[in-house]
């Protein structure tokens, strides 16, 4: 199993920030994963130059939790939501796809998209993936 956390780079590029291997000592019972440093989440939108995806589901909610089921062989074009994105994948593996890093996720692996673009790529079967958004506050 691995974490990956993606965020913007020094330039506004979305991009790897970190990788981990995450197992479990015999007496561990949970491993922080992630924390944001504030609440409500901000971001700049001005830093993103790719489509911003409207998800009707998150319009006037605090957050959303969803199955998502990427079919065989597909990519999605580059996007963003002003969210941040805690994904794990339950089965098949899909790509990442980021402006200056792609990263292979399996079947257990999760990462943390802190509203940069990315896309999303299947090999040849289907990947199930638990999404869990929070809506980000735009900067005032």
């Amino acid at each position: 199993m691995k974490f990956v956390e993606a965020g913007l780079s020094g330039s506004g590029l979305s991009c790897i920030k970190a990788v981990r291997s995450l197992t479990f000592s015999p007496d561990e019972v949970i491993q922080q994963l992630m924390s944001t440093p504030q609440f409500p989440l901000t971001l700049d939108p001005a830093t993103q130059s790719c489509d911003l995806v409207e998800d009707d589901a998150l319009i006037g909610k605090s957050s959303r939790w969803a199955m998502v089921r990427f079919a065989a062989g597909i990519q999605t074009s580059m996007h963003r939501a002003n969210a941040l994105s805690m994904n794990v994948v339950l089965s098949g593996q899909i790509t990442l796809i980021l402006q200056q890093d792609t990263i292979v996720l399996h079947a257990c692996d999760s990462v943390v998209l802190f509203g940069g673009c990315h896309a999303w790529a299947t090999g040849p079967e289907d990947c199930v993936m638990s999404s869990v958004a929070i809506p980000f506050q735009a900067p005032q």
